[in-house]
């Protein structure tokens, strides 16, 4: 037979008629001892001790939810983008101005070219292009611009940030990041990843939300010393 007690502890145990008598009685109550007495006839205080566990260090550490996030993102880049090597084929075209405002053309180059791309199942570093038909324009008072035409055939293997694992790709550890948003394209869900180091943002990452692959991103560098921005780079997946 059992009880349980009031708020205050007391409790009232009723025997049947023939039990033997001073049975022993088991007291428990959570977060203490429990201890087996004798009941007499006459009333019983019973006092039980607190069962204290001593526990191993617990260290606490707040759930960063967007550097999870990137983590993730990195682990599923095999998965999301091609595992065997390809061959591109695209248009490029290049033009630099003497103003800002763009009304003053002093070069322009359009190429078409076969791009080399290896599997993305590790970081790449480099590629191979092949230049099929191209044409320059150069003003007369065009300087130095002339290697141009060099770096921007190469721009498909250059800004694969994905492919070479740049900066927060590579090591995240030494980003911070930001969930700053989180947008619809086609339907599906995007979350707008902002990456910064020293407080300075870097740039955005657009990752789909079904299945971590980046769609878009947005790269910044900035002179150093400076908050002067020198290069601006958005790349579409």
């Amino acid at each position: 037979t059992g009880t349980i007690s009031n708020v205050d502890g007391n409790f009232q145990l009723l025997l049947p008629v023939g039990f033997p008598k001073n049975p022993i009685v088991i007291v428990s109550s959570i977060g203490y001892v429990s201890r087996e007495i004798i009941l007499t006839e006459n009333f019983n205080t019973i006092r039980l001790s607190e069962d204290v566990t001593n526990l191993g260090e617990v260290v606490v550490v707040p759930i960063d939810r967007a550097r999870l996030l990137m983590e993730e993102v990195i682990k599923k880049i095999p998965d999301n983008y091609p595992s065997t090597d390809e061959k591109h084929t695209g248009f490029y075209r290049e033009l630099a101005y003497w103003d800002s405002l763009r009304t003053q053309s002093v070069y322009a180059v359009e190429m078409v070219l076969d791009s080399y791309k290896k599997s993305y199942a590790k970081p790449v570093k480099t590629g191979k292009v092949k230049l099929l038909e191209g044409r320059r324009y150069e003003d007369e008072t065009l300087d130095s611009l002339k290697n141009r035409f060099y770096a921007g055939a190469h721009d498909a293997h250059n800004l694969d940030f994905v492919a070479k694992r740049t900066g927060p790709l590579s090591k995240p550890d030494k980003y911070d990041f930001q969930l700053v948003d989180t947008v619809k394209n086609n339907g599906k869900r995007i979350f707008e990843l902002e990456y910064k180091k020293k407080e300075k943002v870097l740039g955005k990452i657009f990752i789909e939300d079904s299945s971590l692959a980046i769609i878009r991103y947005k790269s910044l560098a900035f002179y150093p010393e400076s908050e002067r921005i020198y290069r601006y780079y958005t790349v579409d997946y």
